[in-house]
């Protein structure tokens, strides 16, 4: 979900994402469960003008796309809960030609019952 100001958005979003290391951490003795491991993730996300609000007068929704490579890392903190970092550098086509540099950044905690 991203903040669109003085209102909320909906997006679309696919993360496709290759484990490289399981096997590798698994011969260690490492835990992979919940994919704990480093992974190469393709991030692909839809932001359509369509179930957007906002609460500004004159302020638009442009629709735009993502496409950006990530490298991550996911471990186990505990045997529920999951910490995630992920990065990227990507491109953003949007609409009125409004086209550049897209940047992904991504810290998460999991909660895996």
């Amino acid at each position: 979900m991203l903040d669109v100001v003085g209102g909320r958005d909906t997006s679309i979003r696919a993360e496709p994402r290759y484990y490289y290391n399981l096997s590798k951490r698994d011969s260690k003795g490492k835990s992979t469960s919940n994919n704990a491991g480093s992974y190469l993730g393709l991030e692909l996300s839809y932001l359509p003008d369509l179930l957007t609000s906002t609460n500004r007068k004159g302020v638009d929704v442009s629709k735009a796309l993502n496409l950006i490579p990530k490298y991550g890392l996911r471990r186990n903190i505990s045997s529920v809960v999951s910490f995630e970092f992920a990065f990227g550098v990507g491109y953003a086509w949007g609409e009125h030609n409004v086209n550049g540099t897209a940047v992904a950044l991504d810290l998460r905690f999991d909660f895996n019952l």
